[in-house]
């Protein structure tokens, strides 16, 4: 005995849903697209902070090295004051001592790498029998 099973129709073209289908692809894939792009902004700006950071860095180290090496200068020259200048790590820093009277000098340095520029001041208030400074960096 053949049944016959009728079709219900659901009011729409059996081709409905393909088309359905077809655009909800296309809308995933203009979201996936807009995410990947927003990670890829996101990624070149932290590239560009971790290089602002670390030539921040290695100017500081530099303007450090510049008042060490103006403390050098003194501990060899109790009469020292001037400028001078030092090569380092591939950039220079400069670095000023004032003699601000008696036993106390003040020591002004200076580096820059790329755009960056670290300053550092350091106040001397006493150099013999040994150096006492005060350290500060300065904007």
């Amino acid at each position: 005995m053949n049944m016959i099973t009728p079709r219900i129709s659901s009011g729409r073209p059996p081709c409905a849903n393909g088309y359905i289908l077809l655009i909800s692809v296309v809308i995933l894939g203009a979201i996936a697209t807009a995410i990947a792009a927003a990670l890829l902004f996101l990624g070149s700006g932290d590239s560009k902070n971790a290089i602002s950071h670390q030539s921040a860095e290695q100017a500081k180290a530099a303007a450090n090295a510049c008042a060490e090496e103006a403390l050098e200068q003194i501990r060899a020259n109790i009469n020292f004051s001037g400028i001078g200048s030092l090569a380092v790590n591939g950039g220079n820093c400069t670095y000023n001592v004032a003699n601000t009277g008696g036993q106390t000098r003040t020591i002004a340095a200076s580096s820059t790498v790329g755009t960056v520029t670290r300053r550092a001041t350091v106040n001397v208030t006493a150099i013999n029998p040994k150096i006492i400074a005060a350290w500060q960096e300065v904007p």
